[in-house]
Order: structure tokens, then C-alpha cells, then sequence
């Protein structure tokens, strides 16, 4: 969903062609009847019809293949070669010493690793999951990278998130 909220009679106004399941991984009830969830997010589907005659959206999807593309590999080491260098100035910007992460060498998995370590607004988000395969995605990833990397070079100040401290997921 790009803008709306998840339930309710007219809930989403602008859909996203492209999603993910989100898989529940933590589920904690509250006396209240609020829960609080952790999902992750597993395979991307385009989707292809939808069904808005019930107060939750229902929709026909496809599944999308997860492929490296062409040759992956220059975009890969160029992205863990960015990552260091913008964990290490986050680092030097104040968010103290960070553990050292190794990120994933399977190349989609590391485009998945990257697209949810990075602090990004939603449509940058949403821009990554549609790229076609890991490749287009890591060449993307690299552009912004370096974006945030010119940024805290100047800016000294740091953005809040899990990646700080390693526990980052690639969702």
C-alpha cells in the first residue's frame, strides 16, 4: 500500500503494484486487545486483480522470480565496500562503535540485507522492491549508498534505526 490504511471500507487509496507477504515471526497481546507484531517480509508478488467488496482488500497475485541478473558480482562488492564505509561514518557520527556485520554473499540476499539496513523513506523502499532482479537492485543500492555516504560526510548528525547496533533483518 502506498497511501491508505490496511482495513476498513475505502482503506487504501493508492496500492503499490508490487509486494511482499509479510510473514509473522512475533506475536505479543496486550490486555487491552492491542498486539504488537514483528513480520518479515519473504517473497514479492506484482498483483494482478483486486477484490475491494469486503473490509479487507483481497487481491489476485503472481509470485516474482528472485534472480542475481547479469552479472551481479561488480554491483555486490561495490555495495559491501559503501556499506563499511557508511557504517563507519555513522560510527564517527556519533552512533558510537558499531559491530562489524558480514553482509550476506548471495547477492540477493545481500540486496535484501542492504535495502532494510539502509534508513530510507517508503517510496525508496518501494522503488527497490520492484527492481526486476539483484543486480538492478544492488546498482540502486550503490547510488544511494554513495548519497548517504556524501551526506554524513557533511551533516553531523546520525538516523535512528535497528542497523545500529547490527540486529537488522532483511525485510
Amino acid at each position: 500500500m502506498e497511501l491508505g490504511h490496511e482495513v476498513g471500507e475505502n482503506a487504501a487509496h493508492r496500492l503499490a503494484e508490487v509486494g511482499c507477504v509479510a510473514e509473522l515471526r512475533e506475536v505479543t497481546p496486550h490486555p487491552d486487545g492491542r498486539y504488537d507484531i514483528v513480520a518479515v517480509g519473504t517473497r514479492r508478488f506484482r498483483v494482478k486483480e483486486l477484490d475491494r467488496s469486503r473490509p479487507y482488500l483481497r487481491g489476485e497475485v503472481e509470485f516474482l522470480p528472485e534472480e542475481p541478473g547479469a552479472d551481479p558480482a561488480p554491483a555486490a562488492a561495490r555495495v559491501r565496500r559503501l556499506f563499511r564505509r557508511y557504517r563507519q561514518r555513522l560510527g564517527a557520527a556519533g552512533a558510537g562503535p558499531l559491530e562489524e556485520i558480514e553482509p550476506p554473499g548471495d547477492p540477493v540476499a545481500l540486496s535484501y540485507a542492504i535495502a532494510a539496513s539502509l534508513v530510507l523513506d517508503g517510496h525508496e523502499k518501494q522503488r527497490l522492491l520492484e527492481h526486476e532482479d539483484a543486480a538492478l537492485r544492488l546498482e540502486a543500492e550503490s547510488d544511494l549508498l554513495a548519497r548517504e555516504n556524501r551526506i554524513l560526510d557533511v551533516l553531523p548528525m546520525i538516523p535512528a534505526g535497528q542497523f545500529l547496533d547490527g540486529s537488522f533483518t532483511p525485510n
